[in-house]
């Protein structure tokens, strides 16, 4: 009897384990016959794995956009180390690094994300991008991004004054970083981007005419004037720009700032600075650029309340010059 019960047992593990077999090779065969649908030839495919449909389907398109921005974030600093180590400072390094991580960040139009039967009591999903479409939009994208960057040359060649490139110049510089992590997304579906004829030697030889073209002399008037000054001059110092006397500029940063009374608490005094600043190429006596701005701040005694507000309006109006001055200002 004893003996018989052991069979027993014996061949009910064997049954079962037989049919597990089968189950696991169900489970396989179905994911297979899924993947099989999307030869490696024509799709790029990617699976992912959840406790849930709606998580393994994020893990599946997480898992596929990882292969983009990885290789995108790679080719890119790769392409710009030369350029960057042109520049002087780290400044540029981070704007460079910043605009990288930018345009590494994609979102894949036309991924399609497919459920497949369940893989050891987890959910699967398969995540799969047609290259002969993605290759058609992305040589699109190539193309628009060509015509924006000979638009904004053209529209640099056509201006005497270097003050004026720059706003060109920051738009060139975008597009042509856009521009390159298209490029790089070609490459991963084995495609090759068009020729680019505008390339970041160029970019560069622009930022260093604009820089050697302007001296630039920084003047604002008011009480507290000289804080302010002492801030663009330093914003300016830090993009290599040349800093003069007013006898050897060709251009100026002149303007005004006041500090006036604001709301009454009374607990608290307010004070509103209030700041007005023009650009203007000296050759022409025209403005370029203008910036006015103003900034409340409280405190518990007056000199506080002043000193506060000083320095609120003084890293506003520095971000402001930092955007008209910088050519690799992100847009």
């Amino acid at each position: 009897m004893k003996c018989y019960s052991i069979i027993v047992c014996l061949f009910l593990c064997l049954t079962g384990c037989i049919n597990d077999n089968i189950r696991h090779s169900e489970k396989d065969s179905v994911s297979s016959e899924r993947s099989s649908h999307y030869p490696e030839s024509r799709y790029l495919t990617a699976k992912g794995y959840g406790e849930s449909k709606s998580s393994a389907r994020f893990r599946a398109k997480a898992e596929i956009s990882n292969i983009f921005e990885s290789t995108i974030t790679s080719q890119l600093t790769l392409e710009t180390r030369a350029f960057k180590n042109s520049l002087k400072g780290s400044y540029y390094s981070e704007k460079i690094d910043a605009k990288i991580r930018v345009c590494s960040q994609i979102t894949l139009k036309g991924l399609q994300v497919i459920d497949l039967r369940t893989e050891n009591g987890q959910f699967a999903a398969l995540a799969v991008l047609d290259k002969s479409q993605a290759r058609g939009r992305w040589l699109q994208e190539i193309r628009n991004f060509d015509d924006k960057i000979q638009a904004e040359y053209n529209n640099i060649q056509n201006r005497h004054n270097k003050l004026r490139w720059i706003k060109p110049l920051q738009k060139i510089w975008n597009y042509w970083m856009e521009r390159s992590a298209f490029a790089s997304r070609l490459s991963i579906i084995n495609c090759e981007a068009p020729s680019n004829k505008f390339g970041l030697k160029k970019i560069l030889g622009m930022i260093s005419t604009i820089k050697n073209s302007l001296q630039l002399h920084v003047r604002i008037s008011g009480t507290y004037g000289k804080k302010v000054t002492d801030t663009i001059a330093k914003a300016l110092n830090n993009l290599d720009y040349i800093v003069c006397d007013s006898r050897k500029a060709n251009t100026i940063v002149s303007g005004n700032i006041v500090v006036e009374p604001d709301i009454k608490n009374k607990d608290w005094i307010f004070r509103r600075a209030i700041v007005s600043i023009q650009i203007i190429d000296r050759s022409t006596n025209n403005q370029v650029f203008s910036i006015a701005e103003d900034v409340r701040s409280g405190h518990l005694t007056l000199k506080a309340a002043i000193n506060k507000s000083i320095k609120a309006i003084s890293t506003v109006v520095q971000k402001q010059i930092m955007n008209i001055f910088d050519p690799l200002h992100l847009l």
